[in-house]
C-alpha cells in the first residue's frame, strides 16, 4: 500500500466531507443584488417602461423578502414606489409594509438608527421614512380610504417630531438658528471639526470645492433635512380635520425652514389671520386666502427628476505622529435642479406650483450636518489603530532581527517586514452606493378651490423650464366631491397623472 492510500478516506468519509462542502454553496445560493440592479431598475422606470420596471422590482422584494439586514430595506421601498406608478397598489402595499416592519426592527433600541456612509446593513435615512408614509397614504387614496392616507400623514409627522425633538443634535437646531443669514457659516459639524486639530485636517482633506459650494447658499434658520415636505403635508392633514392650532405648529417651522416660500407665507397668514393670532413679522404684505384650505379644494402635487446619488473621492492626509492615510469615501453627488413647472386653473382662480422640498438639497444637507462627523470619526479611529499596528510592528522586526541565526529566522524577518509594509499607511474604505433612486428629487404644490357644483373644473398646464406649455390636461370632479388630490409624476420627459377625490 502506497502512502498515499493509506492516507486517502474511506469512500463514505468521502462522500460526507464532499456533502459539507456543499453546505455554504447551497446556504448561499440567494441572489445578491447591487448597484448594477439598481441601474437597471432605474433606466426601465424613468424610460417610461413601468410595467418592466414593476415586475423587476417586484421579483428584488420577493426574493428578500426574508431579509432581515444587507440592503433588503432599499429594494423594498424601490419596489413601492415603482409600482405605485406603475398602477399596482397591492404590490406596492406589500413590498413598503415590508419596508416598514424593517425600519421598526432597526428603530426599535430607542433612537431613528440612521444609515451611515459604508455600513454593511442599508438602516435608511430620515427623508426614507418620511417618503414611505406619503407612498403608503397614496395607496391608500388609490381605493379612496383617505382617513388611513391621513393617518399616514400625521405617522408621517410622528417620525418628523420623533427626529426634531428627540434625534437629533439639539445643539445643531440652536447654531443654526443664532447663524441664521450667515453665508460663511460652517454648519455645527463642520464647526467642531475645524476645533480639532486632527479632525479639521481630515475634514480640510476632505471637503473640496464640495463644501464650498454648499456653505455658499442661503443658511435657514432650521436645517431642511428636516423635510419641509413632512411638515407641509402634515399641515394639510390637519386643515383636513380642521385642526388649525396643530397645523400653525407645521407651518411656524416651516417658515424657519424656507421664510421667503410663497406658499408657507401665504398659509401662516391664512392661519394667523382665522385663529385672531398676531401676524408675524414680515408677512404683513401677504394676501391671505378667503375660504378654509380644508374644503372645497385641490391640492396639486407635481413630482419631478431623479434623485442624487452618491460619488467616490479619493483623498490622503497626514496626521502628526500617525502614518499617513489614503482615504476613499462617498458624497452626495449633488447637481443643481432645473426642472419645469405645473400650472392650474379651477373654482375661478389660477395658480402655479410653489417648490416644496428639494430631495438632493436635504440628502447634502444631511451629509454636512450629520455624516461628514461619522466619516471622520472612522477615518480619524483607522488611521490610530493601523499606527499602533504599525509600531507594533516595528518592535516585531527588531526582535526578530535580533534572533540568533537559524533556518526560522530569515523567515521571521521577511513576516515582520512584510507587516511593517502592510501598516505604513491606513488604508480607509467608507464608499456607499445605495440610494433610493426611483423616488422623486423636487416637489411643488399648488393648492386651488373646486369651483361650484355643476361648473367644476380643473385644468393642468406642465411647461417646461423655459416656460413653454409641453402638456395639458382637464379633469372633472363630481358635484358631491370636497376635496381633490392629484399626482403628477414626471419620468424624463413623460407624465403620470393620478387623481382621487373625497366626499367627505
Amino acid at each position: 500500500m502506497s502512502i498515499a492510500s493509506a492516507f486517502r478516506p474511506p469512500p463514505r468519509c468521502r462522500w460526507l466531507r464532499f456533502a459539507l462542502l456543499l453546505v455554504p454553496l447551497f446556504a448561499g445560493c440567494r441572489t445578491e443584488y447591487g448597484a448594477d440592479d439598481q441601474r437597471k431598475l432605474a433606466e426601465l422606470y424613468y424610460s417610461g417602461r413601468l410595467d418592466e420596471a414593476a415586475e423587476l422590482a417586484t421579483a428584488i422584494s420577493e426574493n428578500e423578502a426574508d431579509s432581515t439586514g444587507s440592503d433588503a430595506l432599499l429594494w423594498h421601498l424601490e419596489s413601492g414606489n415603482v409600482n405605485l406608478d406603475a398602477g399596482r397598489s397591492e404590490e406596492s402595499m406589500r413590498s413598503l409594509d415590508r419596508a416598514e416592519k424593517l425600519l421598526y426592527g432597526y428603530d426599535s433600541e430607542g433612537r431613528l438608527r440612521l444609515h451611515e456612509i459604508g455600513a454593511s446593513d442599508y438602516t435608511g435615512t430620515l427623508a426614507d421614512r418620511l417618503t414611505l408614509h406619503l407612498l403608503k397614504g397614496f395607496n391608500y387614496l388609490n381605493s379612496g380610504r383617505v382617513e388611513d392616507f391621513l393617518v399616514e400623514i400625521r405617522r408621517m409627522r410622528h417620525s418628523q417630531f420623533r427626529y426634531l425633538l428627540r434625534d437629533s443634535d439639539a445643539e445643531m437646531r440652536r447654531y443654526d438658528i443664532d447663524n441664521h443669514g450667515r453665508a460663511d457659516a460652517p454648519t455645527l459639524a463642520v464647526s467642531r471639526a475645524l476645533a480639532d486639530g486632527e479632525r479639521a485636517t481630515v475634514f480640510k482633506a476632505a471637503s473640496g470645492s464640495d463644501y464650498q459650494e454648499y456653505s455658499q447658499r442661503r443658511r435657514p434658520a432650521l436645517s431642511i433635512l428636516f423635510n419641509p415636505l413632512a411638515f407641509y403635508l402634515s399641515a394639510v392633514g390637519y386643515y383636513l380635520n380642521n385642526e388649525w392650532d396643530e397645523a400653525l405648529i407645521d407651518l411656524n417651522y416651516l417658515n424657519r425652514i424656507d421664510p421667503e416660500n410663497a406658499l408657507f407665507r401665504r398659509d401662516l397668514k391664512t392661519l394667523s389671520v382665522m385663529l385672531g393670532d398676531p401676524v408675524p413679522a414680515g408677512l404683513e404684505a401677504v394676501d391671505p386666502d378667503t375660504g378654509s384650505p380644508g374644503d372645497q379644494v385641490v391640492y396639486i402635487i407635481y413630482a419631478q427628476g431623479r434623485p442624487c446619488g452618491w460619488k467616490d473621492r479619493q483623498a490622503a492626509f497626514h496626521l502628526p505622529g500617525q502614518v499617513p492615510a489614503s482615504w476613499k469615501f462617498s458624497l452626495p453627488d449633488y447637481r443643481r435642479f432645473d426642472g419645469g413647472r405645473l400650472t392650474a386653473r379651477s373654482g375661478g382662480r389660477s395658480g402655479a406650483g410653489v417648490p416644496l422640498a428639494d430631495m438632493g438639497e436635504i440628502m447634502r444637507e444631511e451629509f454636512w450636518q450629520r455624516d461628514i462627523s461619522g466619516l471622520i470619526d472612522r477615518a480619524v479611529a483607522v488611521t490610530r489603530s493601523t499606527t499602533i499596528a504599525h509600531e507594533a510592528a516595528k518592535v516585531q522586526l527588531a526582535a526578530a532581527l535580533a534572533m540568533a541565526d537559524s533556518d526560522f529566522k530569515p523567515l521571521a524577518v521577511a513576516l515582520a517586514r512584510a507587516q511593517v509594509a502592510a501598516t505604513s499607511r491606513a488604508i480607509i474604505r467608507q464608499t456607499d452606493w445605495r440610494r433610493w433612486l426611483t423616488v422623486p428629487r423636487h416637489y411643488q404644490l399648488l393648492r386651488l378651490p373646486l369651483g361650484e357644483p355643476g361648473q367644476r373644473s380643473i385644468e393642468l398646464q406642465v411647461l417646461n423650464r423655459d416656460g413653454r406649455v409641453i402638456e395639458r390636461r382637464e379633469f372633472t370632479p363630481s358635484d358631491d366631491a370636497n376635496r381633490v388630490f392629484i399626482y403628477v409624476r414626471e419620468l424624463d420627459g413623460s407624465r403620470r397623472f393620478k387623481f382621487w377625490e373625497s366626499l367627505e
